[in-house]
């Protein structure tokens, strides 16, 4: 489980109980068991399904109210879900939103050029979620 399922990532959120077996003195050992133990996980994950899972940010954008629009459509470009948005009493307007981590790794150099160098955000990692399947092949084959 640590060494990776079906896409080389580690398993987690798995439980695992065994109902049955056998010892026998002649053809049993240690490593039969591990082995055995390996093949079956193996087994109950290609039927199981697995899918990835990826870090989830949730993200708070200030930007003057002309800057909005495309900040909106930028987060929405990201993959990103927008909870609400609230004006400030400077006028700016505070966007609340979720956005997948890898989305906005360079987000602070691309909200200054939309902004011109007025906006602000601070994300925190809120939690994970299902990697979209079309986007899977492009991460496991880097690796």
């Amino acid at each position: 489980m640590a060494g990776g399922g079906v896409h080389g990532f580690p398993v987690v959120d798995v439980r695992v109980e065994c109902f049955d077996g056998k010892y026998h003195s002649v053809d049993s050992s240690d490593m039969a068991f591990r082995t055995a133990a390996a093949q079956g996980l193996k087994e109950a994950l290609h039927k199981a399904g697995p899918v990835v899972l990826e870090p989830v940010s949730a993200i708070t954008v200030c930007v003057p109210s002309a800057s909005q629009g495309d900040v909106l459509g930028d987060l929405n470009s990201r993959r990103g879900r927008v909870n609400g948005t609230n004006v400030l009493d400077d006028g700016r307007h505070e966007i609340m939103a979720m956005v997948p981590a890898a989305e906005i790794l360079r987000y602070a150099l691309d909200l200054r050029s939309m902004t011109g160098g007025r906006g602000t955000f601070e994300a925190v990692h809120d939690h994970y979620d299902v990697l979209p399947a079309h986007l899977v092949g492009s991460i496991t084959t880097k690796t």
